[in-house]
């Protein structure tokens, strides 16, 4: 914003000078850019202000706390991990697919006890007896203190109205939609993570691509404005080059911003903190 105002005020001062250089119309138009971009300004003051409210919102704080961001840059380091590597991690260390593990584990048990059910229970039981008494007479002769007993229970199914075999059965097929929706969450997982593996390749390229382009933009606009302050073009130009400085910029910084999500997207999917 400030480097518009400067180049109106440098429209004005040449208009002024009646050099020439610079007509009315012209200085009129470059008022109106100015006003249209400051109009803009107002309305991304106002979303600034609504953002750092509804974080502090988010963490718990008044509405009208005030929210210094601590680091203003954009953290960036491009990534070398390959989606291979990330597909091993996440069936690693999703916490859905581990449990869903889990509940395969369990479910395997479960036909498992269900085909017990077509068994015998066959029970061995044993048992010593001490009693510690001075007296030994009667019932507590020396014969009676000291016992020990064997015995062996058999429990030997007949007939449960078919009840062993639908039991079975109903593991089974609760094993089965497991297995099943192991499958969806398996072709799930990755296609999450392919979507944010692609969103994090394409956000590097554009990096690479718009820090070039920040560079030739700042150049064409120092370019452009010595080239208005000696009326070699119109005004028309020098809001053009502020505007694609301006552009190449917030371009830059959504890059950025899309590449911190991408890994941020993709260390959620994963389930565990991984420097990417």
């Amino acid at each position: 914003m400030d480097r518009f105002n400067a180049v109106l005020e440098l429209t004005e001062i040449t208009y002024q000078q009646s050099t020439g250089k610079v007509k009315k119309t012209d200085y009129l138009r470059m008022q109106l850019y100015v006003s249209f971009i400051q109009s803009m300004y107002a309305d991304f003051q106002y979303r600034n202000v609504l953002a750092h409210a509804a974080l502090a919102n988010d963490m718990g704080m008044d509405h009208d706390t005030v929210v210094m961001i601590s680091d203003p840059d954009i953290p960036y380091t491009p990534s070398n991990i390959s989606y291979e590597q990330m597909l091993t991690n996440t069936y690693e260390f999703n916490p859905d697919w581990k449990l869903l593990e889990v509940g395969l584990k369990a479910a395997e048990a479960k036909i498992a006890e269900a085909k017990s059910g077509y068994f015998p229970i066959i029970a061995m039981t044993g048992q010593l007896i001490h009693i510690d008494n001075d007296y030994n007479k009667g019932i507590l002769s020396t014969r009676n203190q000291d016992q020990w007993q064997i015995g062996v229970h058999i429990n030997m199914p007949v007939f449960k109205g078919f009840r062993t075999k639908n039991d079975v059965r109903w593991a089974r097929e609760r094993f089965k939609k497991l297995k099943q929706q192991q499958f969806l969450l398996e072709k799930g997982l990755a296609l999450k993570l392919k979507d944010a593996f692609m969103k994090l390749q394409r956000a590097q390229k554009q990096v690479a691509i718009l820090k070039q382009a920040i560079q030739t933009s700042a150049s064409y606009r120092k370019l452009t404005i010595a080239s208005y302050q000696e009326g070699m073009v119109e005004a028309d130009e020098v809001i053009e080059a502020q505007v694609l400085e301006s552009l190449s910029l917030g371009q830059y910084y959504k890059a950025c911003f899309d590449h911190a999500l991408s890994l941020l997207s993709i260390n959620h999917i994963i389930g565990k903190q991984f420097n990417l």
